[in-house]
């Protein structure tokens, strides 16, 4: 009798897919808007595993689950019962969120079953620091459960994340290819590119509609179609907020993130420079009478 831990996530699911694509991406950065892009151009009948744990079966942690264009229920009926009705083949897209793989360890290490001998591809998506940093501590900010402190604590925590999300991009290894959410949502022949890469039929190369998962937007609730967002305008709304303010004091002296940023994003790099020099730090504190001890 085999042990349970051998068994395979297709054994688990009931279903063998020809093609396994695994999304990895920090929060905010349209992770969600490719995969339905994805998914609405992929062949035959796909499946969506969303915000999966790395390093577990996602057919057991799996957030959300989508069969073809159908978001699906998980809670009663699990991620195998839905599955096993699934015909064999067609795309598996599994997510992972605030993680980065290791692209030199088996898939097995961070998708818990998966055999090695599957067609795999990791895309590492990554978006403009001052773009991205800016929508994530809105979206902290949105939470009553966040105070500042814990906001900023998590914030410098998703840094690391998000510079090991950029290592990975420049250096590009075997079986991982980066996408650019800033392209992607302004070109469409970017977009078209990709799809080619990828062996996928272009059938919709919309930006479609903009998904619930997260929230959508964290500044703009009341847009339902994508097209109609402007995610190159978020540090322009939060430039002035005192939080953003010391998050960027604080990233600019993150020497491996900036050196990272001049040359994937300049722009974004000479932002971050020039924010700096505006901020006059440090601060001439003046003490008044009494304060010294």
């Amino acid at each position: 009798m085999r042990d349970h831990a051998d068994i395979t996530l297709f054994e688990k699911l009931g279903y063998t897919p020809s093609r396994v694509i695994r999304v990895f991406g920090m929060r905010r950065s349209g992770n969600h808007a490719l995969i339905n892009w994805l998914m609405r151009n992929a062949p035959d009948v796909s499946v969506f595993m969303n915000n999966c744990a790395p390093g577990k079966c996602p057919a057991e942690t799996a957030k959300a689950l989508e069969v073809g264009d159908l978001g699906l229920p998980i809670g009663e009926t699990s991620v195998a019962e839905y599955c096993a009705e699934v015909p064999d083949g067609g795309v598996l897209i599994i997510s992972y969120e605030d993680f980065m793989p290791d692209p030199h360890e088996p898939l097995g290490a961070v998708t818990k079953g998966l055999p090695d001998d599957i067609d795999c591809l990791d895309l590492v998506l990554f978006r403009g620091f001052m773009n991205w940093s800016a929508s994530l501590l809105r979206k902290l900010q949105n939470n009553d459960a966040h105070d500042m402190y814990s906001r900023l604590r998590t914030m410098i925590n998703a840094m690391e994340r998000y510079t090991e999300g950029l290592e990975l991009v420049q250096e590009s290894p075997a079986r991982i290819r980066p996408i650019s959410y800033d392209r992607w949502v302004s070109r469409a022949k970017y977009r078209a590119s990709i799809l080619r890469a990828l062996g996928f039929e272009q059938k919709d190369n919309s930006l479609g509609a903009v998904q619930p998962y997260g929230g959508g937007s964290s500044f703009q609730k009341d847009v339902k179609a994508a097209k109609d967002l402007a995610p190159h305008e978020r540090w322009h709304l939060m430039v002035n907020n005192a939080e953003y303010q010391l998050l960027l004091l604080t990233a600019s002296q993150h020497e491996e993130l900036v050196e990272l940023m001049d040359d994937l994003m300049p722009q974004d790099a000479a932002l971050l420079k020039g924010y700096l020099a505006q901020a006059r730090f440090p601060y001439h504190v003046q003490l008044a009478e009494g304060d010294e001890t």
